[in-house]
Order: structure tokens, then C-alpha cells, then sequence
């Protein structure tokens, strides 16, 4: 406890600090875990207790094994906060985004046409388009789903553009 005091005062002003801290623990952490001895771990669990104020309950959840989380006290239960860490998980990863139809600009999608329509595709830069289609996507709120769907469409209208269609999808 005082050492981490002392430390925290000659410290103040790093602003990595936290972060090399958490880092140095994960790594005692794998070592204390895997060893037998009920002091080490009773003296890690203390030692990562006293720093909890200076490094941050977030830091610690994001970087320490969930063993040491549930034997430390920052989590109640460790399949409980497992559980709760798959579902934000999956709806990060496979929620779909859901676009208000109203907000977006039909002229987006027009310009959006006519940046496809060109009468032959196959001399232009498909990334060229690509960024182009970006960025209408971005200036008129476009739902990128709806926009794949034009461009297939075009696509399937100009199948003897596969040349430019091709590298472009």
C-alpha cells in the first residue's frame, strides 16, 4: 500500500501510467496463476486492490484474466460476467444498424445512379468509384445495404461490364 502510494506520487504526471501498470499486472497475473503458492496469490490479490484507484476498474476488466477479476472482487461472478461480455459481443458484431429511411437524401441516390451509369465502365478506376460511393454514402446519409443493392442492380443491367464490376465488389 505505501509503495503504491510513493509510486503514484513520483508518477503523477505520466499519463501511460495506468496502462503500464495493467500491463505489468497482467503479466504477474499469468505468472502468480499458474503458480501453487496460496501467498503469492493472497499478495497479488493486494497488491492489484491497492492499485484499483490508480489504474481504473475498466482498465483491470479489459486486461486481467476473469480468474483473478472474481478472486480480486472487481466482478461478482465470473460466468456472469462472462455471460454479459458474449451478448455486448454479439450485438457490437452482428446487430445490424437500422437507417431512418426519412433522414436519407433521394438525390444521393440519384447521383449515386449516375456515377454507375456511365455508358461504358470498363476504362474507369473501380476504386476510384468506390470512394466516390463512399462518400455519398457519408455526405446523404445512405443506407449502405440499399446502395449494394443499386449497384448489383446495375451490375446485373451491365453484365458486360464485368471487367469493372468484378474488382469493384
Amino acid at each position: 500500500g505505501e509503495f503504491c502510494t510513493q509510486l503514484i506520487t513520483s508518477l503523477e504526471s505520466a499519463t501511460v501510467l495506468p496502462s503500464l501498470l495493467t500491463d505489468i499486472l497482467s503479466a504477474l497475473d499469468a505468472e502468480v496463476m499458474c503458480s501453487e503458492g496460496k501467498t503469492q496469490k493472497t499478495g497479488f490479490k493486494t497488491l492489484v486492490r491497492s492499485l484499483v484507484n490508480v489504474v481504473g476498474e475498466d482498465l483491470l476488466k479489459e486486461r486481467l484474466d476473469m480468474d483473478t477479476l472474481e478472486l480480486t472482487g472487481l466482478i461478482a461472478s465470473k460466468n456472469n460476467y462472462n455471460q454479459k461480455y458474449v451478448k455486448t459481443k454479439t450485438k457490437l458484431f452482428y446487430k445490424q444498424q437500422k437507417f431512418n429511411l426519412f433522414r436519407e437524401e433521394s438525390e444521393g441516390y440519384s447521383k449515386l445512379v449516375s456515377e454507375l451509369g456511365h455508358e461504358r465502365l470498363t476504362g474507369i478506376d473501380p476504386s476510384t468509384v468506390l470512394e466516390s460511393i463512399k462518400s455519398l454514402i457519408g455526405r446523404f446519409s445512405l443506407d449502405p445495404n440499399r446502395v449494394l443493392d443499386v449497384i448489383l442492380e446495375v451490375f446485373e443491367c451491365h453484365l458486360d461490364d464485368r471487367g469493372f464490376f468484378v474488382p469493384f465488389l
